[in-house]
């Protein structure tokens, strides 16, 4: 991909995205704007398919489903939430979410799930059927929301910039390349205070960019795997989906944002070793001409 190409897909994928994010900030990030929030996501995917070299790199993506990857993919896409949720309880600066999971006064049930859907109900349930509730309740939101909007931002970040980025700086310094473009098209809507609206500055330039760069690694590490868009996609869906109903939550902006960011610089030094070693494992078999099996 030329130069030319590359920049002229960025400029639309972040014109378009600032434009739709303008109009759901407008209507407000945190009630009506959710419509145009979830058109954003797919300003990526729009700016890939409106130009024939870009095309040519989302088209295999799609068709490449990655079947043996979804698994990972479901699993590294909650990691991130599921170590915030255990570094919180274990260091006592969480407590149990009774605002959407309330508790029957001996604490020995659930009494009844608020302001959340679940695919087994939202009344009175003991902890085993809850698990499996949530489970269900989970895995069929992150696939909803790989469709709903994780495929439309992928195809952008994995489908193009991924494998492009890593050709021109290698996979480690390309990927953090990504997630910097990926965190910084969200500048709009977070310093509307979307994803915080207590230090929305702060956010934007840093924690926010630090986070998704983390997270990119996981993503990566699926696409390089899988050769495929539909796993990213399906741990964007999955992370957002957990996000949307944490167990436990920070009883302080300070503890939400220290344990949050650790687990992600965790997980993401974590993927980022696997992506490393995969690709020089990938390059010993190519100069020994051995055919992987």
């Amino acid at each position: 991909m030329s130069n030319r190409d590359l920049y002229r897909f960025l400029a639309l994928t972040f014109g378009l995205g600032a434009l739709v994010q303008a109009v759901a900030i407008r209507s407000g990030v945190h009630a009506g704007g959710h419509g145009w929030l979830a058109l954003a996501m797919w300003t990526p995917a729009i700016a890939a398919l409106s130009f024939g070299p870009t095309r040519r790199y989302v088209v295999p993506a799609l068709r490449r489903k990655g079947w043996r990857t979804l698994g990972y993919a479901f699993v590294a896409g909650t990691s991130v939430s599921a170590l915030q949720m255990i570094s919180l309880w274990l260091t006592h600066t969480g407590h149990w979410n009774d605002a959407l999971f309330a508790l029957t006064p001996d604490h020995s049930r659930i009494a009844g799930a608020h302001g959340v859907g679940l695919i087994l109900g939202v009344g009175e349930q003991g902890f085993g059927y809850f698990a499996l509730n949530l489970l269900l309740s989970i895995s069929t939101g992150s696939v909803l929301s790989m469709f709903i909007g994780g495929i439309g931002e992928e195809i952008g970040w994995r489908g193009i910039l991924q494998p492009e980025l890593a050709r021109r700086f290698g996979p480690l310094r390309g990927t953090v390349v990504v997630g910097l473009v990926w965190a910084y098209w969200h500048v709009p809507v977070n310093l509307a205070g979307y994803n915080d609206a207590a230090h929305p500055v702060l956010a934007t330039f840093v924690l926010f960019p630090a986070f998704v760069v983390s997270f990119s690694f996981v993503l990566a590490w699926l696409t390089q795997r899988s050769r495929s868009a539909w796993p990213a996609a399906l741990a964007h869906g999955a992370n957002n989906t957990l996000n949307a109903g944490l167990l436990v939550v920070a009883s302080s902006w300070t503890a939400d944002q220290t344990t949050g960011l650790a687990a992600a610089l965790l997980v993401g030094s974590f993927f980022g070793w696997r992506l490393s070693r995969d690709r020089k494992d990938a390059r010993s078999m190519e100069l020994s001409g051995a055919v992987p099996a």
